[in-house]
């Protein structure tokens, strides 16, 4: 429902609630990805990542839509209307395409990959695009997971386990 900016002093609190399941599941796209950025910035709070994940409080709206998709025999892709051969890609725009979701992410807005240049400004002073493109990343997320439903992924919570720890031996 809204940004919290990592210097403000109420972010890291947020972030342990969030870990300890005070808001309930985390539900994210490519979220152990997330979860590797927040080790990083936050070492002390690892013990806390790998508890959200441990009693299965963690799942991922990418891995999800590709076990899914393994589940249907299309992970590789699918034969459009003109015979032609269309290959699936699991960026959160397209999934949440896919799903015909409400609220469809611009991954190509200008913002995206700037946030660096936002890092050190209160986010009083952001431009309005930069304060929406996040929220609307959220809110297509919790989106998808709630058209996704889980009838082909009942090991959600090992699968996304299995995840984290590929993600943490990539980045290491």
């Amino acid at each position: 429902s809204g940004l919290v900016h990592h210097a403000d002093p109420d972010c890291k609190p947020l972030v342990e609630a969030m870990l300890r399941g005070d808001f309930g599941l985390i539900i994210g796209h490519n979220v152990a990805f997330d979860m590797a950025v927040l080790a990083a910035f936050y070492p002390d709070l690892r013990p806390l990542i790998f508890e959200a994940y441990n009693r299965d409080g963690v799942t991922c709206t990418m891995l999800r839509q590709q076990l899914i998709d393994i589940a249907e025999g299309v992970m590789r892709g699918f034969v459009a209307r003109d015979g032609t051969w269309m290959k699936h890609r699991y960026n959160l725009g397209y999934v949440a395409h896919r799903h015909r979701c409400n609220v469809q992410p611009n991954k190509e807005d200008e913002f995206r990959l700037q946030y660096g240049q936002w890092r050190d400004v209160p986010l009083d002073q952001w431009p309005i695009g930069a304060k929406t493109y996040p929220v609307d990343d959220a809110k297509a997320t919790l989106e998808v997971y709630q058209k996704q439903g889980g009838a082909y992924v009942p090991d959600e919570y090992e699968r996304a386990r299995a995840f984290f720890a590929t993600q943490l031996m990539s980045v290491w």
